[in-house]
């Protein structure tokens, strides 16, 4: 890893410390460091790749990165999340994971639920519900041939995210090092890359 990276890895780190003292105070600070990386920057959004299939629904990650419920652009991600767990402790984060489902199949198939995040250690942590209210998140459904969730009307789907919200609550040390992340996805585990 060059020196550059390593700074705007150790300024995400400081970044997303900071944030939770000095609201935007940490994003000004990443922003000013890896403006004078040379080297290209290590993204938090999840790489392209194939989609997994489960039980004849094909499953894609579009983006995965951290969350801030004080922000106004992410309040809204947080919209039935239990008000007692939206503050972390400064060495949590929370991962929004934004998933697309399309039944690839010729008849009614039902999407995947109990799903799980995976880090390079192998410690698992399990999604955060959210309520019924949360017009973004990842529920389990029934959908027809060629159906997608989230739907193409969805608000999930017109986030520049353009997915369906899983989230996590997971250590900053997992989020930053222990990559690569998985997210299994059914009751096999099937694993999609984060």
């Amino acid at each position: 890893m060059a020196v550059s990276c390593r700074v705007a890895t150790l300024a995400a780190m400081h970044a997303a410390l900071l944030r939770r003292s000095v609201p935007g105070l940490g994003a000004a600070l990443l922003v000013a460091v890896v403006a004078g990386c040379g080297d290209p920057v290590p993204q938090r959004d999840a790489p392209a790749q194939a989609a997994v299939r489960v039980g004849g629904v094909s499953y894609d990650v579009q983006a995965a990165r951290d969350l801030d419920p004080a922000s106004a652009g992410d309040r809204s991600f947080f919209a039935g999340a239990p008000r007692a767990g939206r503050g972390l402790p400064a060495d949590q984060v929370w991962l929004g994971v934004f998933l697309q489902a399309q039944n690839d199949s010729g008849s009614t198939r039902r999407t995947a639920s109990g799903m799980t995040l995976v880090d390079a250690r192998g410690h698992v942590y399990r999604s955060v519900p959210l309520g019924p209210g949360n017009d973004y998140a990842y529920r389990p459904e029934t959908l027809g041939p060629g159906g997608t969730e989230p739907d193409p009307e969805s608000p999930a789907s017109s986030t520049p995210e353009q997915g369906s919200l899983v989230l996590f609550r997971v250590p900053l040390a997992a989020f930053l090092h222990g990559r690569p992340l998985e997210l299994r996805v059914g009751p096999g585990g099937v694993r999609l890359a984060v």
